[in-house]
């Protein structure tokens, strides 16, 4: 007998038990199924497991040394890690001292964890990890960080008490006690043209005083930068106006510093102001803004501003629908924002140039029309433009009518 004939009768034989033992067959194969998906999902599992932990350690780097009061590995016994636990901690001290003589070292970096439970007026949160370290973590970690900053050395020793850690999403308080993720925006709007020079959006908890200069500098780029693509350069931001939430005597030095003018109302203050702890440049620049506040171009100034800085606001967070966001995210809010805005300087220069800013606007009697008045108007031109054309190679020339 040859190979194929041994082969086929083995596979009939094998085919006949397999007949007669349905069950059993069933059974077997679920059993070989089973047991490859088990094996196969326990490779995985463990590659997995082992690329996570690979992952999560590699920012020690290979030229680090690692110092901590436990070891890599958990104690086999009991008794081994009852007498791991009973080591002291590392301390500052211990630290500063390897600091001080481990001259070659590139970098030093203290870690310090816990989980404590942290409460906000009437909100709370268990088991927060806190972990604290300083700037040289990222030498030696070779990561680096997107917002916020380190502590100073003054800082960290209580040499300077006036320490604010500012995060770029926080919670803020609203204006009916209530807490929540918030930010503001600001309008820097020409008040000739109603156009939004710059719509910046900050975290809430920054005050109108902290940001009126930086939206006015953004403000300035973007007028820059536009003179620039069309070849102008004789539009120019020189005055500010604002209400008075957005006095404060650094703001306006900073301003008259930056060339210019502003027009703040100054808020009523049961005490006279105090210039001997303050830098002259600072009662200057008050002293000058509220002589300007006293004329009548202040005045109306501050009319236009309460007119059309709010109709903005109006148009942009009512009716544009951007009051709210459920995008999260600093910057994604900041691009949904600006697109917004976008819109409604696109409706301003329509109704400049058609006298219809919105498509809204056509459901109304004198918006459509205005709009059947400019589509009468370019089918009259090109009328009488074809009419006075010319031929040219078999084309149509088209020139407007004297």
């Amino acid at each position: 007998m040859n190979f194929f004939t041994e082969l086929k009768e083995g596979l009939a034989i094998s085919w006949s038990a397999i007949r007669a033992n349905k069950m059993r067959s069933i059974l077997t194969t679920l059993g070989i199924v089973i047991g490859i998906v088990t094996v196969t999902l326990m490779g995985t599992a463990i590659e997995g497991v082992n690329h996570a932990f690979l992952k999560a350690v590699s920012f020690i780097g290979a030229d680090v040394l690692f110092v901590q009061r436990e070891d890599w590995s958990a104690p086999d016994t009991e008794v081994e890690w009852l007498k791991v636990q009973k080591r002291r901690h590392l301390t500052i001290e211990q630290f500063n001292a390897l600091e001080r003589d481990l001259t070659m070292a590139g970098a030093l970096a203290p870690l310090a964890f816990d989980e404590l439970p942290i409460k906000f007026e009437k909100r709370s949160a268990s088991g927060v990890q806190i972990i604290g370290s300083n700037e040289q973590l990222l030498l030696t970690g070779g990561i680096s960080i997107a917002d916020g900053r380190f502590i100073s050395a003054a800082e960290a020793e209580g040499e300077q008490e006036d320490t604010k850690t500012v995060a770029p999403d926080t919670s803020a308080k609203m204006k009916d006690s209530r807490t929540h993720l918030a930010y503001k925006a600001e309008h820097v709007v020409d008040l000739e043209n109603e156009l939004v020079l710059a719509a910046e959006v900050y975290p809430a908890n920054r005050g109108d005083t902290d940001t009126l200069v930086d939206s006015v500098m953004q403000a300035k780029l973007n007028v820059d930068a536009a003179n620039e693509r069309v070849g102008l350069g004789g539009e120019r931001i020189e005055e500010v106006a604002a209400d008075k939430g957005y006095h404060a005597a650094a703001t306006l030095e900073l301003a008259d510093a930056l060339n210019l003018r502003t027009y703040i109302p100054e808020p009523k203050h049961k005490h006279r102001s105090r210039w001997t702890d303050k830098p002259e440049e600072q009662r200057r620049a008050v002293l000058n803004n509220r002589r300007r506040t006293g004329r009548e171009k202040s005045r109306k100034l501050q009319r236009l501003r309460s007119e059309r800085v709010e109709r903005s606001f109006a148009h942009t967070c009512e009716t544009g629908g951007a009051r709210r966001s459920w995008l999260r995210g600093f910057e994604d809010v900041t691009k949904r924002y600006l697109m917004t805005v976008a819109g409604h300087n696109l409706g301003r220069v329509l109704r400049t140039l058609f006298g219809v800013g919105k498509p809204k606007a056509l459901q109304g009697i004198s918006g459509l029309s205005a709009g059947l008045a400019q589509v009468l108007q370019v089918l009259l031109w090109v009328h009488l433009a074809i009419g006075r054309g010319s031929r040219r190679s078999g084309g149509v020339l088209l020139r407007p009518a004297a």
